[in-house]
């Protein structure tokens, strides 16, 4: 089965290596002076530049785009992750034991791509899944986004990567609610900001350097 494979290209090892920094992320509340359906700035991390924006669905599962200021090259090309919460049942030993890693996930139902499994923690009265998306450009985002006024994304199936194929498994078995809508109030001048922000941040670290 060929996938239509979206903005963003998949990459296993950038995802392997930004596992210590995303289970800090499961339980932050560093957005709590946002404002609901708009993107902002989260305080999160001192090495990363984080925008966001909360669920309409579910409101906690939000959608955020990682700046890091280790070069002004990545700073023009953050990265992608949104977050699902289920209460299915038995989500405990469900979630330790997923069909895959690999999820068949549609976007505003005209594209799939996949989203990898990147990390998953017991929360409140159930189970949260950290999703990686991908990595694109500003330029791209922007762009892609231009005509829309929001995200619409929903989880198909579980994906069988190494044979191609999706997996006989009901997806809402393990996600009560498969899919969640962020709003793109703001999205652009929030995106712009984080990485004006990550430049900045960049330039300050060359000086500290040079001096």
């Amino acid at each position: 089965m060929k996938l239509s494979v979206y903005l963003f290209h998949y990459s296993l090892m950038l995802v392997r290596k930004l596992i210590p920094l995303v289970l800090i992320l499961l339980f932050t509340n560093g957005y709590s002076e946002l404002k609901d359906d708009e993107w902002g700035t989260e305080e999160l991390f001192d090495d990363i530049v984080v925008v966001s924006v909360n669920g309409k669905i579910t409101h906690g599962d939000r959608y955020r785009l990682f700046f890091h200021h280790t070069s002004t090259k990545k700073c023009n090309l953050p990265q992608s992750y949104i977050s699902f919460y289920s209460v299915a049942g038995n989500a405990k030993e469900k979630f330790e034991d997923l069909p895959s890693k690999s999820i068949l996930t549609e976007i505003n139902q005209s594209q799939k791509f996949l989203t990898q499994v990147v990390d998953i923690s017991d929360f409140i009265a159930g189970m949260r899944a950290l999703l990686y998306v991908g990595i694109n450009s500003v330029e791209q985002l922007i762009e892609h986004h231009k005509d829309n006024d929001e995200i619409k994304i929903e989880l198909l199936a579980f994906y069988d990567q190494e044979d191609e194929r999706i997996l006989p498994v009901d997806i809402e078995e393990y996600f009560d609610i498969p899919r969640n809508t962020w709003s793109l109030n703001g999205f652009e001048e929030a995106v712009g900001a984080g990485k004006a922000e990550c430049l900045s941040r960049v330039s300050s670290s060359n000086k500290e350097i040079k001096f």
